[in-house]
């Protein structure tokens, strides 16, 4: 027996279902308080972008598609395309990675990447990206007060002993 083929109208039911999960997923990655890109790996292009990323890294809507990742990318020891073959062979990473903006300014951000195959882009990187240079200072200013209070304790248990 063969199958039975779908009326017009369930096809057209079933395409209502589908634009509309696809509305949902849109506006939920468009207003994620995280940045969010899809990066090539065969050649590190950014093909996708979502709005808080482009904020984050000081782009307008847009701009930062098509660009080779390396633009957001502070410079480290590992190039770029080093840091895409080890990803790929782990799977996901997670840290703390140093980022520069549009405008040159060096930031903090946590990131969680991911590999996945896409059907049209090929093997790909989806990364989640949170500013974080507010809690970095926040840390490092929380350091220099401890080492100024230890030293100042240690100053007074020698006048102490003294």
């Amino acid at each position: 027996m063969s199958e039975r083929k779908p009326t017009y109208e369930e096809l057209e039911f079933r395409l209502a279902e589908v634009e509309e999960a696809l509305s949902l997923q849109s506006a939920i990655t468009a207003n994620m308080a995280e940045g969010v890109c899809l990066i090539r790996a065969r050649d590190g292009t950014i093909v996708y972008a979502n709005p808080t990323f482009e904020k984050i890294f000081g782009y307008g809507p847009g701009e930062i598609t098509g660009k080779h990742v390396s633009i957001i990318n502070a410079p480290t020891e590992k190039s770029p395309e080093d840091k895409v073959k080890e990803i790929d062979k782990i799977g996901v990473w997670r840290g703390e990675v140093y980022n520069v903006k549009k405008e040159g300014t060096p930031f903090w951000c946590d990131a969680s990447i991911s590999m996945f195959e896409h059907p049209v882009y090929g093997r790909v990187q989806v990364a989640v990206y949170t500013d974080i240079t507010e809690r970095k200072r926040a840390e490092e200013t929380l350091q220099t007060r401890q080492c100024r209070t230890r030293g100042e304790a240690s100053v007074m248990k020698r006048r102490k002993d003294d």
